[in-house]
């Protein structure tokens, strides 16, 4: 959200997008969502990242923001998806700094847990870290906070788009994973 790479990066013009950006703000600090995803969709140049950042920085203003990741295809860092799981983690660490020690620990047991497969590395670096944080901590006191994903159609490799779909859609599926004190991704 706030990276150099992303200099003066698009925003909504004061006073316009108000409504939806009313709906996406009221959606994720909803008690009762009825859904984890807020899936922004639209065509190029439609306003979908301009979307994501003025939320992001919205909701790092009221701090409410969990984390944020803008993909670009133009660059490297910001291009590849297997980099997202590792920033989120990073920024969560940030956002919920009693995190950290989980997350040392799984790195410490495991050397090669950044070669891993991303649902490996989502499960061990994001959920369980998340889980036992949420069972020594109140969950009230850090919900909501909000992950924001723009651009994920960026993302070069097709099949790690697809995983990282599959992941996402895990941590609100019933089926799937519980991600602990996370309100919703706006994607």
């Amino acid at each position: 959200m706030d990276s150099a790479d992303r200099f003066d990066p698009p925003r909504c013009a004061q006073s316009t997008r108000l409504a939806i950006v009313q709906q996406i703000t009221d959606w994720a600090n909803d008690d009762n969502m009825s859904s984890g995803i807020f899936w922004l969709h639209g065509g190029a140049g439609a306003g979908k990242s301009a979307l994501a950042q003025t939320l992001a920085e919205d909701f790092q203003r009221n701090e409410k923001l969990g984390a944020s990741f803008f993909f670009f295809r133009e660059a490297a860092s910001r291009s590849d998806g297997n980099t997202l799981i590792p920033t989120i983690v990073l920024q969560l660490i940030r956002t919920f700094p009693g995190m950290a020690p989980f997350v040392e620990d799984k790195i410490r047991t495991n050397k090669l847990l950044f070669s891993s497969n991303r649902r490996t590395q989502a499960l061990e670096l994001l959920f369980e870290p998340l889980l036992r944080l949420s069972l020594e901590e109140d969950p009230e006191e850090y919900a909501p906070h909000l992950i924001v994903i723009d651009g994920l159609d960026e993302c070069v490799d097709p099949d790690v788009h697809c995983d990282l779909l599959r992941i996402i859609a895990g941590t609100v599926d019933p089926g799937g994973w519980e991600f602990p004190m996370q309100r919703g991704v706006v994607m």
